[in-house]
């Protein structure tokens, strides 16, 4: 969360995109890449 909210920060320097957002473009694609692999360890 600190180097989120340190990229937050450092990204766009002049405006602080809030960690919250940065945190969900980040995450989101990362939460949807484990639920496409754990669909593939379960396949009955």
């Amino acid at each position: 969360m600190t180097l989120a909210d340190m990229l937050a920060r450092v990204l766009l320097a002049p405006t602080v995109v809030p960690v919250g957002v940065f945190t969900a473009l980040v995450g989101a694609p990362f939460f949807l890449f484990l639920l496409r692999s754990s669909k593939r360890e379960y396949k009955w």
